[in-house]
């Protein structure tokens, strides 16, 4: 029995907050196959946290606090001293595993090597189909590590302005966007918002500095909340790559470091515009949360000439400001200091 299996059924409440600015928040804890995930009381999953970067961030006499990694201002505290001891021994087990030369790793159970079988013999035939089902078959914290690791071969900084992080917070929040981990900004050349694996949104300081309004920025963080997984740069990596990369890519669930550059540097690239449909879905969005779309649609048809003339809706007199002309500010001042 594998530390995981010991306590793979046990649960606790504990209180998470998702970054400094948010309140704390009475949540469910539990383990996914390779995940702790916090779930509200309706056992709808909030956010998934990859076992092998969880690290303890401060402990007092009745309780730990742990953070996703490092770096994060996320928190999650625990008081239950099952649960603690239970997250302390299979995230320091998930760390070695993780440490193991991949020869020592190599060995999966039958029914994989049972459904390596299977695919071969479909890549024979279907292997568009075959790329499509190994993006499809990466569990969600596996895609939220990959997400990570993408983000961290990502060469432009961080930007950690806190009063810029609330105001984003607020404008996702105004915008309906809610359930993903607050999106990472970072310093880069050019503009661009794109989906990781796993959900989380990266999106670069320029795009934030050339939004005319908070109602700008808003259409673009909904359009990246309507991203679907061919959206991603992993799904593209699949498409690029042979079968046999694929078939290794599906045993070993590993990347290389060259291919997550490239991830990385595939953000620069301008991409094409999004499909029309999408953008419709957007314009609902934003008129159901009456904020107005006029100036979101005149940025995305300067990015994206090719974009046929969108007619632009009437704005509602009840619209309201999303926010405050000095929390705006700060908003694109998020790379202050960085």
């Amino acid at each position: 029995m594998t530390a995981l299996d010991e306590y793979v059924r046990l649960e606790a409440t504990g209180l998470w907050r998702e970054n400094e600015d948010e309140p704390w928040r009475e949540v469910l804890v539990s383990f996914g196959n390779s995940s702790l995930v916090l779930s509200d009381f309706r056992e709808r999953a909030l956010t998934h946290w990859a076992l092998a970067a969880i690290v303890p961030a401060e402990e007092t006499p009745h309780a730990t606090r742990f953070a996703p990694d490092p770096e994060s201002t996320e928190l999650l505290e625990i008081s239950d001293p099952e649960m603690i001891t239970a997250i302390r021994t299979v995230t320091e087990r998930a760390r070695h595993r993780q440490s193991e030369p991949a020869s020592r790793r190599s060995l999966k159970p039958f029914v994989y090597l049972l459904l390596l079988t299977v695919l071969v013999a479909g890549a024979l035939y279907l292997p568009g189909v075959l790329r499509d089902r190994a993006f499809a078959m990466i569990p969600p914290e596996r895609a939220a590590l990959l997400g990570s690791d993408i983000a961290e071969s990502y060469a432009g900084e961080r930007c950690r302005y806190r009063p810029g992080h609330r105001g984003i917070a607020q404008i996702r929040q105004r915008a309906g966007v809610e359930g993903a981990r607050a999106p990472l900004v970072v310093q880069a050349e050019k503009p661009f918002i794109a989906r990781l694996p796993g959900g989380q949104t990266l999106l670069s300081a320029v795009l934030v500095e050339e939004a005319a309004s908070p109602e700008a920025l808003a259409g673009w963080l909904i359009l990246a909340d309507e991203y679907t997984t061919k959206d991603t740069v992993l799904f593209q990596l699949m498409h690029q790559k042979s079968t046999l990369e694929v078939l290794n890519f599906l045993f070993s669930g590993e990347i290389a470091t060259a291919d997550k550059r490239w991830m990385a540097n595939a953000f620069a690239t301008t991409p094409p515009p999004p499909n029309p449909l999408v953008i419709e879905t957007v314009r609902a969005r934003l008129a159901a949360r009456n904020i107005p779309e006029e100036d979101f649609l005149t940025h995305l048809q300067r990015r994206h000439p090719s974009l046929r003339l969108l007619r632009v809706a009437e704005p509602r007199k009840d619209a309201v400001d999303m926010l405050t002309d000095q929390a705006w500010i700060a908003v694109q001042s998020i790379c202050l200091g960085f």
